[in-house]
């Protein structure tokens, strides 16, 4: 198991060049103005894209003009977060891969400290309104994933953030919490003075002595909390908490699966994702 890296460094922000990327590269922008963070720019071209217009090409000619057409755009992408005040660079190599284990596998490499995505999610035929890229990359990857929601606006897409993206974070904690978890979201409220709320949720009539046990670490480093044991179905409880209490993000840990389960993230953390309108942050589970 690798360290966790501080939040807010490096913050890998990839791109799709649909419509939302540039509200996308502004948001990253803002943030690494903010915390001195660099944000790195990546694009994969997906696999399919090549394999429905190769017949009858060639195939390197085909990928060169596609890898030299994405760096246009990403420099088209750089100079408008650099027009912001942010600290950006560009991830030099595109690889013709699945998008999602390509991000996974950049934001290993460059120690990422979070992953910046867009859910569009908004395609009319999805069986699951969470996009298949973000979806993917949650249940791959070993660096925190950001995730935010964005809608159309006439023309244009908005993504969905209230204020100050870490101006109070919600915890959806677990008696199973893993500290390196409970130690990236006490570094990250410590450096964007967020406020913590730690939301736990019963199902049945079990103890959560733990609790006091979180808010005795927190405490231990400067972080005050707000603490609440509640009763009901987890993700009922967190999106209507979330919303009622006008929290900015919501900060959730990922289970893992073995077997055919691995297809899934977890039925609480799925379905938060799938419904939230308000940003979503998922540590991973690191191997």
């Amino acid at each position: 198991m690798r360290r966790a890296v501080e939040p807010l460094t490096r913050i890998l922000v990839p791109l799709d060049f649909s419509e939302v990327s540039s509200p996308l590269v502004e948001v990253a922008a803002r943030l690494s103005k903010k915390y001195s963070a660099e944000i790195v720019l990546f694009h994969a071209i997906e696999e399919s894209v090549v394999e429905h217009v190769i017949a009858g090409y060639n195939v390197s000619l085909v990928v060169s003009d596609l890898v030299e057409e994405a760096r246009r755009k990403l420099e088209k992408y750089k100079a408008l977060a650099e027009g912001l005040g942010a600290r950006v660079s560009i991830y030099s190599d595109i690889p013709v891969a699945d998008p999602a284990a390509a991000i996974a596998s950049v934001a290993h490499e460059i120690r990422a400290s979070e992953v910046l995505l867009a859910n569009k999610g908004w395609g009319i035929k999805r069986l699951l309104s969470l996009g298949s890229t973000s979806r993917l990359v949650v249940k791959l990857a070993e660096t925190p994933v950001i995730i935010i929601k964005g809608i159309h606006e006439g023309d244009t897409v908005k993504l969905l953030i209230r204020g100050d993206l870490f101006g109070s974070i919600l915890y959806a904690i677990t008696r199973n919490y893993r500290e390196e978890a409970l130690d990236y979201v006490s570094e990250l409220a410590a450096k964007t003075n967020s406020r913590l709320i730690i939301v736990h949720i019963r199902e049945d009539d079990m103890k959560t002595d733990f609790l006091s046990d979180v808010e005795r670490k927190l405490s231990y480093r400067g972080i005050e909390v707000e603490k609440i044991d509640v009763s009901g179905k987890p993700h009922s409880v967190i999106l209507t908490y979330a919303s009622a209490s006008n929290v900015n993000s919501i900060f959730m840990e990922r289970s893992v699966h073995e077997g055919i389960k691995s297809l899934f993230l977890g039925s609480t953390l799925d379905r938060v994702l799938n419904s939230s309108e308000i940003p979503v942050i998922v540590y991973p589970h690191r191997r």
